[in-house]
């Protein structure tokens, strides 16, 4: 194994993305998904979940008699949108029945698209929008709401360097936003050892960051 394979997994975990770890890494994101690749070859076991978060209102299923998980970290997921020349959101939530947003959407079958429908479907306000494209990736949509076609829920850590640029602002109040945890999950039957120190290694770093969230300031 080569420290640099861990050194990636790292900066996957930091950006949460495949293309802002390959910045990070100093490599394409062809690369550096080859490079994951070959560390879940060795170790026996996918390491990276490449399409979903976990929202506890949209669970993945998996038997907990056969995997385990635990939480890294929490995730907003926000409405975001292009700002006008006063630096407002040019479409913001939650819309009118005579001008609905242009919705850029993620396909039904993402778990991206059901944390949208969760948010959309618990809203205490009626909302407006008008479906205008869809996909499957967060960084295709990303694109598209920074060249204005419309409004779109993404992860904060998608969208933090374009909020501090001013090409991106949040869409709508908090109440249109949900949190979401970065989770890590394992096969309870597979005995790597190297697996093993991993995990332990990740509940560790996972322990004392609770230890730090709940400490008195």
């Amino acid at each position: 194994m080569q420290l640099k394979w861990i050194e990636d997994l790292l900066a996957i975990e930091q950006t949460h993305s495949f293309s802002r770890a390959s910045e990070l890494r100093f490599v394409t994101q062809s690369a550096l998904s080859r490079r994951v690749k070959s560390l879940e070859d060795w170790v026996g076991v996918e390491l990276v979940d490449r399409g979903t978060y976990h929202h506890p209102l949209v669970p993945i299923l998996l038997d907990r008699d056969k995997f385990a998980g635990i939480t890294l970290g929490h995730e907003d997921f926000i409405p975001v949108s292009a700002p006008d020349d006063r630096g407002k959101p040019i479409f913001s939530l939650p819309g009118t029945t005579d001008a609905p947003l242009p919705y850029l959407a993620y396909t039904a079958t993402t778990f991206m698209g059901r944390v949208v429908d969760m948010i959309l479907n618990s809203a205490d306000a009626p909302y407006h929008l008008r479906s205008c494209y869809e996909a499957d990736m967060a960084m295709l949509l990303m694109k598209m709401v920074v060249e204005r076609y419309g409004v779109a829920w993404l992860p904060v850590s998608a969208v933090a360097e374009e909020i501090a640029a001013g090409r991106l602002v949040q869409a709508g109040h908090d109440t249109w936003t949900a949190q979401l945890e970065i989770r890590c999950y394992r096969a309870i039957a597979n005995a790597n050892p190297t697996l093993q120190d991993l995990w332990q290694s990740l509940d560790n770093t996972s322990s004392c960051e609770h230890v730090e969230d709940d400490a008195p300031v």
